[in-house]
């Protein structure tokens, strides 16, 4: 009898443990879904953005092969973008990265689209945002924040400028489209970080120690990018999670080299 109910106790712990585990895979499962489908609105959301507000421009042709894209690849309908999203400052597109071309946010609060699409709505991409610090895209040094996501939008991108020879193989340029117009960006420095850095301040006491700073930024770049930078360039660095968990930081810095 005892060793019948040993085993009939056996059975239940057996089944108790299943059941367990089988709810364990399928909150799993259910958390993977719910993830990939979020990704999916989000890019969605964005495509719809795009199409709704940006449209390709006539390119001159260029010579040789490998020549940096044109400033002006995209018109943007700024007007339009503000009116649906009002806190739109810019629309960022990236050369080498063709898949980085979004709207740049930019509200009071560095957390509020930290979480949220441009319409506001919840979205675990976020949106890329201007550092709140900023008064405008054209401050001498501007942060632009977004999400290093698993799929690969958004920032994810940025990470491949860790290797040089992806730099050397492209323009090592990007675009920012402005309701002023055009700004053409260079890449000088790439380089990892942390949240605490003295890389992530914004406002200097005066030229030299702005000057002094961007020495220091581009001491610290993994690769020597033979792109220099001085106190008087107008500086923009794109930031994100070195890691999908969100470890680390990684900055790509560009200076302002021209417009329309």
């Amino acid at each position: 009898m005892k060793t019948a109910k040993k085993s009939q106790n056996a059975d239940r712990w057996l089944t108790l443990l299943q059941v367990v585990v089988g709810l364990a895979v399928l909150a799993g499962l259910l958390w993977i879904a719910a993830r990939l489908l979020g990704y999916a609105r989000a890019r969605a959301g964005y495509r719809q953005i795009a199409t709704a507000y940006t449209a390709a421009a006539p390119q001159p042709e260029q010579e040789g092969q490998g020549a940096p894209a044109a400033a002006g690849s995209l018109t943007v309908d700024f007007a339009a973008l503000q009116a649906q999203y009002p806190d739109a400052a810019a629309w960022l597109q990236m050369d080498d990265l063709p898949r980085i071309s979004y709207p740049v946010m930019h509200a009071a609060d560095n957390s509020y689209y930290l979480r949220r699409a441009p319409d506001g709505s919840h979205s675990e991409s976020g949106s890329l945002f201007v550092d709140a610090f900023n008064t405008a895209v054209t401050d001498p040094y501007v942060l632009v924040y977004g999400h290093h996501m698993q799929d690969g939008s958004m920032f994810a991108g940025l990470l491949a400028y860790q290797d040089e020879d992806f730099y050397r193989s492209g323009s090592g340029c990007f675009t920012l489209y402005t309701p002023d117009g055009v700004r053409r960006y260079q890449i000088f420095a790439v380089q990892f970080a942390d949240d605490a850095s003295p890389l992530y301040s914004l406002g200097f006491a005066n030229d030299e120690a702005f000057g002094a700073f961007l020495q220091q930024v581009k001491a610290g770049s993994l690769y020597d990018t033979g792109v220099a930078v001085s106190q008087e360039d107008q500086v923009l660095s794109l930031s994100t999670c070195a890691t999908v968990s969100g470890e680390g930081k990684l900055l790509v810095s560009a200076k302002y080299i021209g417009g329309e």
